[in-house]
Protein backbone atom coordinates (compact mmCIF):
# COMPACT_ATOMS: atom_id res chain seq x y z
CA UNK A 1 0.00 0.00 0.00
CA UNK A 2 2.95 2.31 0.61
CA UNK A 3 3.67 2.30 -3.14
CA UNK A 4 0.13 3.62 -3.68
CA UNK A 5 0.65 6.54 -1.27
CA UNK A 6 -0.97 5.02 1.81
CA UNK A 7 0.30 5.60 5.33
CA UNK A 8 0.03 2.74 7.81
CA UNK A 9 0.35 3.60 11.49
CA UNK A 10 0.34 1.48 14.63
CA UNK A 11 -1.61 2.64 17.67
CA UNK A 12 0.59 1.98 20.71
CA UNK A 13 -0.70 2.00 24.29
CA UNK A 14 1.77 4.03 26.38
CA UNK A 15 1.51 2.12 29.65
CA UNK A 16 2.06 -1.31 28.10
CA UNK A 17 3.92 -0.34 24.91
CA UNK A 18 1.56 -2.81 23.20
CA UNK A 19 0.09 -2.38 19.72
CA UNK A 20 -3.65 -1.86 20.28
CA UNK A 21 -4.72 -0.69 16.85
CA UNK A 22 -3.94 0.17 13.26
CA UNK A 23 -4.87 3.01 10.95
CA UNK A 24 -4.29 3.07 7.20
CA UNK A 25 -5.08 6.04 4.96
CA UNK A 26 -4.20 8.02 1.85
CA UNK A 27 -4.11 11.81 1.93
CA UNK A 28 -5.52 13.67 -1.06
CA UNK A 29 -8.22 16.28 -1.66
CA UNK A 30 -10.52 13.53 -0.40
CA UNK A 31 -8.72 11.39 2.19
CA UNK A 32 -9.37 7.67 1.90
CA UNK A 33 -9.44 5.95 5.29
CA UNK A 34 -9.02 2.28 4.47
CA UNK A 35 -8.64 0.95 8.01
CA UNK A 36 -9.16 2.05 11.60
CA UNK A 37 -9.03 -0.97 13.85
CA UNK A 38 -8.78 -1.14 17.65
CA UNK A 39 -8.07 -4.34 19.64
CA UNK A 40 -11.30 -5.90 20.97
CA UNK A 41 -9.77 -6.23 24.44
CA UNK A 42 -9.91 -2.44 24.89
CA UNK A 43 -13.16 -1.82 23.04
CA UNK A 44 -15.63 0.55 24.66
CA UNK A 45 -13.00 2.74 26.33
CA UNK A 46 -13.22 5.58 23.81
CA UNK A 47 -9.82 4.87 22.26
CA UNK A 48 -11.22 4.46 18.75
CA UNK A 49 -13.03 7.78 19.06
CA UNK A 50 -9.89 9.54 20.29
CA UNK A 51 -7.80 8.10 17.46
CA UNK A 52 -10.43 9.20 14.95
CA UNK A 53 -10.60 12.72 16.45
CA UNK A 54 -6.82 13.10 16.15
CA UNK A 55 -6.93 11.71 12.62
CA UNK A 56 -9.62 14.22 11.64
CA UNK A 57 -7.50 17.07 13.04
CA UNK A 58 -4.60 15.85 10.91
CA UNK A 59 -6.80 15.61 7.80
CA UNK A 60 -8.03 19.17 8.29
CA UNK A 61 -4.44 20.41 8.69
CA UNK A 62 -3.70 18.85 5.28
CA UNK A 63 -6.47 21.04 3.78
CA UNK A 64 -8.41 18.00 2.57
CA UNK A 65 -12.09 18.62 1.90
CA UNK A 66 -13.50 15.25 2.99
CA UNK A 67 -12.87 11.74 4.30
CA UNK A 68 -14.18 8.64 2.53
CA UNK A 69 -14.52 5.20 4.08
CA UNK A 70 -15.94 1.88 2.86
CA UNK A 71 -17.79 0.13 5.69
CA UNK A 72 -18.69 -3.57 5.55
CA UNK A 73 -22.35 -3.67 6.54
CA UNK A 74 -22.74 -7.25 7.76
CA UNK A 75 -19.72 -7.27 10.10
CA UNK A 76 -20.71 -5.33 13.22
CA UNK A 77 -23.58 -2.83 13.49
CA UNK A 78 -21.59 -0.79 16.03
CA UNK A 79 -19.06 0.05 13.32
CA UNK A 80 -21.66 1.67 11.06
CA UNK A 81 -23.19 3.50 14.03
CA UNK A 82 -19.74 4.81 15.03
CA UNK A 83 -19.24 6.47 11.65
CA UNK A 84 -22.75 7.93 11.56
CA UNK A 85 -22.28 9.42 15.04
CA UNK A 86 -19.06 11.01 13.81
CA UNK A 87 -20.77 12.85 10.96
CA UNK A 88 -20.42 10.44 8.04
CA UNK A 89 -23.24 9.92 5.58
CA UNK A 90 -23.91 7.04 3.22
CA UNK A 91 -23.15 7.75 -0.43
CA UNK A 92 -23.75 4.40 -2.12
CA UNK A 93 -23.97 0.67 -1.54
CA UNK A 94 -21.12 -1.38 -2.99
CA UNK A 95 -19.69 -4.88 -2.95
CA UNK A 96 -16.11 -5.45 -1.80
CA UNK A 97 -14.05 -8.44 -2.87
CA UNK A 98 -11.35 -9.32 -0.31
CA UNK A 99 -9.40 -12.48 -1.02
CA UNK A 100 -12.27 -13.82 -3.12
CA UNK A 101 -14.75 -13.12 -0.31
CA UNK A 102 -17.62 -10.89 -1.44
CA UNK A 103 -18.84 -8.47 1.24
CA UNK A 104 -21.71 -5.97 1.19
CA UNK A 105 -20.54 -2.46 2.07
CA UNK A 106 -21.48 1.19 1.98
CA UNK A 107 -19.33 4.13 0.89
CA UNK A 108 -19.50 6.90 3.51
CA UNK A 109 -18.20 10.46 3.38
CA UNK A 110 -17.69 13.35 5.76
CA UNK A 111 -17.23 16.80 4.22
CA UNK A 112 -15.52 19.73 5.92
Amino acid sequence: MKNEGFYSCKVIQKKSNKIVGLIDFKVDEEVYLSLLMIDNSIRGQGIGLRIYELFEMYVKSCKSSSIRIDVVTNYDKHVLDFWIKNGFRSIESITLNWNKKVLPAVVMRKDF
